[in-house]
């Protein structure tokens, strides 16, 4: 077998393995949420979510054609891997989740604008190591290969699934899907299509250092703001698995060191947060 043929069979055995480990971060949040609150409802909710990020990303792809999912993924349903789409639910629900529990009561509106800005961070983060592991890859330009409406997008989703909160899933799916395009198409011709921008990771050294003072007044208001907030431990700790992957992940690819500064610079406000938070630890059954 030729190098190049070795280098390909060995990419598919590391992406499957990646692919399980995936899988396995569903299972231990399935297994943890199911824990705190039971299997009555949310699982109802878990799949209408991993029906929708499916529909909204095969739709995506074949309307724009901005990004591809690596071929050796096992798993798929059309152009999107089947562990895609049910990590979905686990980004959102664990978002949502949180900011429930610092908003409080039924202030939907704060919730779902809470849960975007979470989902937008973690986008952020995520986005940049899974394109220099090689999970996907975007046709468009953009910092550490990643366009910036691309990240945006994972949060505009998210946000309007929380907002929709009231209706069922099947309408709750199109009216978040629909919406997304519409924000996209907008942000797209309004924005994006002008604002273009190839930052690698020799050269995105002075956005990270913008990103990097935007991260530390929100870590501010946070320290600021401490006796406000309180987190559910069991419900945070159900995000861990995720952000232990991606680290893990960082260090496998041999990541550049600019691109382990941003993953430090995005997470401070979460690990703040959780460090000056008060916690709400009692098991709810």
């Amino acid at each position: 077998m030729d190098r190049a043929g070795f280098a390909g069979r060995l990419g598919a055995a590391v992406l499957s393995l990646l692919e399980l480990s995936c899988l396995g971060i569903v299972a231990l949040y399935v297994a943890g949420r199911g824990y705190k609150d039971g299997f009555d409802s949310w699982p109802l909710q878990f799949a209408g979510i991993a029906a929708a990020a499916w529909m909204g990303e095969q739709t995506c792809i074949a309307a724009y054609d901005f990004y591809h999912y690596a071929g050796s993924w096992a798993l798929r349903a059309g152009a999107v891997p089947v562990t895609v789409a049910l990590i979905w639910p686990v980004v959102i629900l664990s978002a949502e989740d949180v900011a429930a529990r610092v908003v409080g009561g039924e202030q939907r509106g704060k919730i779902a604008a809470l849960t975007f800005g979470m989902v937008l961070l973690d986008a952020a983060l995520i986005e940049p190591v899974a394109v220099a592991a090689g999970l996907w890859a975007w046709t468009e330009v953009g910092v550490f290969g990643v366009p910036i409406i691309g990240i945006i997008g994972w949060a505009v989703f998210a946000g309007l699934w929380v907002l929709r909160r009231g209706d069922s899933w099947p309408q709750r799916a199109l009216i978040t899907v629909a919406g997304m395009h519409l924000c996209l198409m907008a942000l797209w011709w309004g924005a994006f299509r002008w604002l273009r921008a190839d930052l690698t990771a020799e050269s995105a050294w002075p956005l990270l250092g913008v990103v990097a003072v935007a991260m530390a007044g929100l870590s501010a208001v946070v320290v600021r703001r401490r006796n406000e907030l309180t987190i559910d431990v069991q419900r945070a700790m159900l995000r861990v698995p995720g952000a232990l992957f991606f680290g893990l992940l960082l260090v496998v690819i041999d990541a550049p060191i600019s691109l382990w500064a941003w993953v430090g610079v995005l997470a401070t406000p979460w690990l703040v947060a959780v460090a000056v938070a008060r916690t709400h630890s009692h098991l709810e059954r």
